[in-house]
């Protein structure tokens, strides 16, 4: 059975199913419902048409390519240093801040070097990502790995 709309005046008042009983907001009862009946005071079935959204602007559809490639900078970057990891990194960067470079130990400088090996790479892997991000248009194979190397 498919879908109908009561109308009334050309304006939508309910949908319902074809076949069944349909009683009227003034009371009165139609049966069986189908597509086509009208009376006449304004009441009509018609068939219920599932409305198509509206196609994506150029300006909504060039949104979503850039949120697709923060999400693949973002993948990326996790792969590189998980977010447990980049905060652990960022409050080991704070206490050596405090405690000056000059009187850092040789672990503490090693530490240091590694960390900034991480960041440096996660800062590559944003200006990639801002280079895709710039691209018009944005490719649409943007996930793959030769537009990030």
């Amino acid at each position: 059975m498919s879908d109908l709309v009561l109308k009334h005046n050309g304006a939508d008042i309910r949908r319902v199913r074809s076949g069944s009983w349909l009683d009227l907001p003034d009371g009165r009862k139609v049966s069986p419902a189908y597509a086509g009946w009208q009376s006449d005071d304004g009441y009509a079935l018609v068939a219920y048409v599932v409305p198509v959204p509206p196609a994506p602007t150029a300006e909504q559809m060039r949104a979503e390519q850039i949120e697709a490639v923060k999400a693949e900078a973002m993948r990326r970057i996790l792969t590189i240093c998980p977010e447990w990891k980049q905060r652990n990194l960022t409050a080991q960067a704070a206490i050596l801040a405090e405690k000056r470079r000059a009187n850092w130990t040789a672990d503490e400088l090693a530490a240091w070097d590694a960390g900034k090996a991480i960041w440096d790479q996660i800062a590559a892997m944003r200006i990639r990502s801002d280079a895709i991000e710039a691209m018009d248009p944005i490719p649409v194979d943007s996930a793959d790995d030769h537009h990030w190397a």
